[in-house]
């Protein structure tokens, strides 16, 4: 089982970005993954969170989430995103929290079975950012593609 620690190490060692960002894996757990950054190293010109960098820690929480799942599958594998929409809803002048709920039981059923069958497998994953006056900052939902 990755612990939060393990998958810190990881995303800094092999996503540069994730260690200027300063990332931290802050909750594991079958239901969602969150992970942290600094306002302070996250900040525009205004000093709130820069939309990009919102939308950079979504993505690497359903990236994360997706890890998470194939760990435990397979050692073999490789995920891209294959397209995302992003929606900013109130500025984050707090530190940034992502958070990415499990999907529909359904959607996560098939996706080993499809993997399984063709080496490769697509999912739909959501992600949002929470602050402590506003549970949906800004949201992110995409389409994640493993492949071996």
């Amino acid at each position: 089982m990755m612990t939060e620690q393990n998958l810190t190490d990881f995303l800094t060692t092999k996503i540069p970005l994730t260690k200027l960002m300063g990332i931290e894996v802050t909750s594991i757990s079958p239901s969602s993954i969150q992970i942290r950054a600094p306002l302070e190293t996250n900040k525009n010109h205004m000093g709130t969170a820069f939309g990009g960098s919102l939308s950079t820690l979504m993505i690497l929480t359903c990236y994360s989430w997706l890890f998470t799942l194939l760990e435990g599958m397979t050692t073999d594998f490789h995920i891209v995103i294959k397209d995302a929409e992003t929606k900013y809803f109130a500025p984050v002048q707090h530190d940034l929290l992502a958070i990415c709920e499990r999907p529909k039981e359904a959607e996560i059923k098939a996706f080993p079975d499809a993997y399984a069958k063709k080496n490769v497998a697509r999912i739909e994953l959501s992600a949002r950012i929470e602050t402590p006056t506003n549970p949906k900052a800004c949201m992110l939902k995409g389409t994640f593609v493993a492949k071996s």
